[in-house]
């Protein structure tokens, strides 16, 4: 895909899985009903609990249903990482459910509509919402996770002041460039803290210095994300501010939309047919890997994909800048347990364990994204292919200036499909950008009513 944000909010590390597969296994064999506490603390190796009068019992067999959904390499990782934890905590065996992305919500969609989620399960920032309003996902705000999480990042990802799962990774926004082409043309490559005018600047310089059917970047003008960071940069908010309305500035949307539109006309970004053709992480058709723009946009997960297709020729960079800084780094992911599961207790020992044991994060890697165990990043960092790091590259470079991440609400997926509908026929000029504005207006006083309606 192209810089198109509407993907990137539903997962930024999610996104650019080539090959998947889904399978299921194992037999639901436990019963072990369990609290809101924050997991079975007395519980050792051996499968032993402390019971009255301190005295070391069996703990209660069980099985825990999980479900994920992402790459072959998260699969695979995953799966160790259970096989670890059943090592140490003999009593707890898994019953995997995995999927790729796709098929993955829909499952989890078709499972929440039943009641019937598995008792760990892994939630998206992108989709969290609708499963909190819904109730259906544990409250977990009084798990300790201080020497984990800071606090900052803590406050960026709960829902009216609570926390809804453990966050399992890092996940960032930023931009990938082929530096040895921009170096092979004479351009001025991107730099940490660059501007919207800067990034400008180089689309223009580009066309100057490129071969004819190769362009510096993309046109993005049909993903209402990649308005949405150029409007939080310029200091007017989100598009989706949390409290159930959307929010456009029109000057600065005509603005940004003008600039496409001249730049369309001048041919100094692809035209509409290649645009609408490209596929991120294909070796093909990937906007950069294909060779026909120097810069896009990408995310932590993204930018190794796409190096691991031209080996060491990508660059990273951080959001184009403004007033009000650029791009955004927190944690995306997360282990959440359902409110209907009877194994609460040791559903979130896991999750907590997940993140704090050094040995699953060596064995994850980065397949879930960049560890927030920095004990964990310190063991895999040596190991690490170059597009791997260039995860944590980017993250670094984001930090500075980032800003919260604020995905696609509950309820407004069809906002996200009308505005680049009609966005796309604006670039293939089937109407007017003024059109366009009144329809996608009209979509969002849509989103705001059935974002109300949502629960």
């Amino acid at each position: 895909m192209t810089r198109q944000f509407t993907q990137r909010s539903l997962a930024m590390v999610l996104m650019l899985c080539l090959i998947f597969v889904a399978a299921c296994s194992g037999n639901n064999g436990g019963n072990n009903g369990g609290g809101n506490s924050g997991g079975n603390k007395d519980a050792g190796a051996e499968g032993k609990t402390e019971g009255e009068g301190g005295e070391q019992a069996e703990a209660k067999p069980v099985t825990l249903r999980i479900m994920w959904g992402g790459s072959q390499e998260r699969h695979d990782n995953t799966l160790k990482v259970l096989e670890l934890y059943s090592q140490k905590f003999p009593h707890v065996k898994f019953q995997p459910e995995y999927a790729a992305v796709q098929g993955y919500f829909e499952k989890l969609v078709t499972l929440s509509a039943a009641k019937n989620l598995p008792d760990i399960v892994h939630m998206d920032m992108a989709i969290m919402e609708q499963y909190v309003k819904r109730g259906q996902l544990l409250d977990v705000s009084d798990v300790d996770l201080s020497g984990l999480v800071d606090s900052k990042l803590l406050d960026a990802i709960k829902f009216d002041g609570k926390l809804y799962g453990i966050p399992t990774s890092l996940n960032g926004g930023g931009y990938i460039y082929n530096k040895a082409d921009i170096e092979k043309y004479g351009l001025t490559p991107p730099s940490k803290n660059w501007t919207w005018d800067d990034y400008f600047k180089f689309a223009e310089d580009a066309r100057q210095k490129l071969p004819k059917d190769r362009y510096g970047i993309q046109d993005q003008s049909r993903a209402w994300f990649h308005f949405q960071t150029y409007q939080m940069a310029n200091g007017k908010g989100p598009v989706f501010p949390g409290d159930g309305t959307v929010h456009i500035d029109k000057d600065l949307w005509m603005k940004l939309q003008q600039i496409y539109m001249k730049y369309r006309s001048e041919d100094i970004v692809p035209p509409a047919d290649k645009t609408v053709s490209f596929k991120e992480g294909d070796p093909q058709m990937d906007p950069i890997a294909s060779g026909a723009v120097l810069v896009t946009g990408a995310t932590v997960a993204s930018a190794g994909v796409v190096e691991n297709l031209m080996p060491g020729k990508i660059g990273v960079v951080n959001d184009p800048t403004a007033a009000e800084g650029g791009g955004w780094s927190q944690p995306t992911l997360f282990w959440s347990v359902a409110e209907n599961s009877d194994n609460k207790e040791e559903a979130l020992k896991f999750a907590k364990w997940f993140l704090e044991d050094p040995e699953a994060g060596k064995i994850m890697k980065t397949a879930r994204g960049i560890p927030l165990n920095e004990e964990a990043w310190k063991a895999i960092e040596p190991e690490l292919l170059p597009g791997q790091k260039l995860g944590k590259d980017m993250l670094e470079m984001g930090r500075e200036m980032g800003q919260k991440f604020y995905p696609l609400p509950a309820g407004a997926q069809d906002f996200e499909k009308i505005y680049n509908s009609e966005m796309e026929a604006v670039m293939f000029k089937k109407q007017t950008i003024e059109k366009a504005f009144d329809k996608i207006m009209a979509a969002a006083k849509d989103a705001e009513g059935k974002m109300a309606e949502v629960k």
